[in-house]
C-alpha cells in the first residue's frame, strides 16, 4: 500500500470523526445560534480543508522523496486538492 492511495485518506477521516464524537470536544461545540449560518455547510467546509491539507502533505512527501515540485503520482491526491478547492 502506498502513501498516495484512497485508503490512509479514508482511515484518516475515520479517526478524526471519532475523534471529535469524543465528550471532550463537547466543549468546543457553538451554542445553536439564529443566524443564516448552515451547520451542515461548515462541516463540509471542514473536510475540505481536510481534504486539501492532506493534498499538500503528500506534495510535500514527493518533494522530500524526490527533490522535485510534482504532482503525487496517482489521480486520487490531486483530486483531493482540486475539488477541495473548488468546491470550498
Amino acid at each position: 500500500m502506498s502513501v498516495f492511495s484512497a485508503w490512509p485518506y479514508i482511515v484518516l477521516i475515520g479517526v478524526v470523526l471519532v475523534a471529535l464524537a469524543l465528550p471532550v470536544f463537547r466543549a468546543a461545540d457553538e451554542p445553536a445560534s439564529r443566524d443564516q449560518r448552515t451547520t451542515t455547510l461548515d462541516g463540509l467546509r471542514g473536510f475540505l480543508a481536510l481534504s486539501v491539507f492532506v493534498h499538500h502533505l503528500m506534495v510535500t512527501h514527493g518533494y522530500l522523496d524526490n527533490g522535485v515540485w510534482t504532482f503525487p503520482p496517482t489521480g486520487f491526491p490531486t483530486q483531493l486538492g482540486q475539488v477541495g478547492v473548488g468546491a470550498f
